[in-house]
């Protein structure tokens, strides 16, 4: 259900956590998390007409590149929440977005900045806003977090193999991001303990495709974890902080 939002240009949906979005303590997964985010995205692109009939009916793809993600606790089973979205500055092929979380009585849960980018569907190149013509008018509401850096690498302690499934594979014919969430929460102690994850910053460098061998490096430092994953190059890389207990 979606609602007004108090900034002009804000999207606003409620929500209401399921049970195929949590994990075994009853809190929403991570990839569950991102893949709201998604969804949200894509309603809101919608709105602003710069949605199906103009990207994926021409050949084009939204595509997100990068994640920064702040969090004070995820929602849980049956919890009600309401995600705000909206458009940063455009950067030449860069489309900023900001999300922010927060449970009904407007208490902040999360805040999220996202770099996207517009893709060929063929040939997989970059496609400037000059040539595909979508121009999405930047919204401040004083609320963003950082834009997104590159995960600070950690020398590994475990690599293994993995092969993509076709589970995580999605309309872009690649592996969704929000499928690495699950990879790094099934590496990470602290997730496995039920601590919540305080920050995290992640780039989606490279797509991963079905049956793709890919190496899975996962390692940490004090109470920072990373992993990433390599094929023919870095592909993709995850760096999370943990609350301390």
């Amino acid at each position: 259900m979606r609602t007004e939002a108090e900034v002009p240009g804000v999207f606003m949906v409620t929500h209401q956590v399921d049970s195929t979005e949590t994990d075994m303590f009853s809190r929403m997964r991570l990839s569950a998390f991102f893949r709201l985010l998604q969804k949200v995205s894509v309603l809101h692109c919608e709105a602003l007409g710069a949605g199906r009939a103009v990207t994926l009916d021409r050949g084009i793809l939204w595509v997100v590149t990068m994640h920064h993600g702040e969090f004070t606790r995820m929602p849980d089973y049956e919890e009600k929440v309401i995600i705000e979205t909206w458009p940063g500055k455009t950067m030449y092929s860069l489309f900023p977005r900001y999300y922010r979380m927060t449970d009904m009585g407007g208490r902040e849960l999360a805040k999220v900045s996202s770099i996207w980018t517009h893709v060929d569907m063929k040939t997989r190149e970059v496609v400037p806003p000059a040539e595909s013509g979508i121009s999405i008018d930047q919204v401040v509401t004083g609320k963003e977090v950082p834009l997104p850096a590159v995960p600070v690498s950690i020398p590994p302690e475990s690599t293994v193999i993995y092969k993509v499934p076709y589970s995580n594979i999605d309309l872009n014919q690649h592996m969704n991001n929000s499928c690495y969430y699950d990879l790094a929460e099934n590496e990470f102690r602290p997730s496995r303990e039920g601590r919540a994850v305080k920050t995290i910053n992640a780039m989606y460098s490279g797509e991963l495709h079905l049956d793709d061998d890919v190496r899975i490096s996962a390692g940490h430092e004090g109470n920072r974890y990373y992993i990433s994953g390599e094929k023919d190059k870095r592909m993709f890389a995850i760096s999370m902080v943990y609350h301390q207990v």
